[in-house]
């Protein structure tokens, strides 16, 4: 029987209904078939798969082969991953990772290093494909990108200050010249407020961004991190002039 159904393909309500069959089951190894895994696994550590062999596994798994091939983690697991592999980082001792880290062949210099010219294809390649919104879209829902603490503040402040009038748009619906800013005004007037953290960006980018926005006629005000924190105050009347700037118009 079971040779039969080798390299059959199963179909998805097949799948489905083993799934649903074996969901909450627990198989019940005897003491010698625990002590067969365990050795058959204690066997193939420190194996190392040969380039052929390496190869062999990556074509076979490559595109619809691929059982995960079109799918994505949602949100929630992508969050319960993270979690899952942060506590079992905090519970494993210094000893446990140095063991585990002992097994990993470390790369030679230079083993896997690009030509100049190679890196500099690269760059346009990928400078050129973030120019497109489709792709930076694609980029943003993959990531899951959300806003954070501090972006949140801001959006309040905004709400409150300016029902209707401001609209975050850090997560990709918005796109110009490659960039992605934060916050548009939705009121008919092209004026942009971006928040920018001190440890991430410098005034040098910021006027950068001020000018790539400017070409396309937007008027950017940028608002720092520790302005939110310490000067909350400062901020609410720098937003304040900014928005209500050629009003008339």
């Amino acid at each position: 029987m079971r040779q039969s159904h080798t390299g059959v393909p199963l179909s998805d309500e097949h799948r489905n209904s083993l799934s649903i069959a074996l969901t909450g089951k627990k198989k019940n190894f005897s003491e010698q078939g625990r002590k067969n895994i365990n050795d058959a696994i204690k066997k193939r550590i420190g194996i190392l798969h040969t380039d052929e062999h390496k190869n062999k596994i990556s074509i076979a798994l490559m595109g619809n082969n691929n059982p995960f091939y079109g799918k994505h983690h949602s949100i929630q697991t992508r969050k319960y991953l993270s979690e899952k592999h942060k506590s079992m980082e905090l519970l494993m001792t210094d000893a446990n990772k140095k063991k585990r880290n002992s097994g990993l062949r470390p790369a030679k210099k230079g083993e896997y290093s690009h030509t100049l010219e190679t890196r500099r294809k690269m760059s346009e390649i990928l400078k050129k494909r973030w120019q497109d919104p489709g792709y930076v879209m694609k980029q943003m829902k993959a990531r899951g990108v959300v806003p954070n603490k501090m972006e949140c503040i801001l959006q309040r402040i905004l709400n409150v200050m300016f029902p209707g009038e401001w609209k975050y748009v850090g997560d990709g619906q918005v796109i110009i010249s490659g960039k992605c800013p934060d916050f548009i005004n939705v009121n008919g007037r092209k004026k942009i407020v971006e928040l920018f953290g001190n440890y991430w960006h410098t005034p040098e980018e910021a006027e950068d961004r001020k000018a790539i926005f400017k070409r396309f006629g937007y008027e950017t005000l940028i608002v720092w991190e520790h302005e939110l924190k310490n000067e909350i105050g400062n901020v609410a009347l720098k937003l304040k002039e900014f928005t209500m700037t050629n009003l008339e118009k």
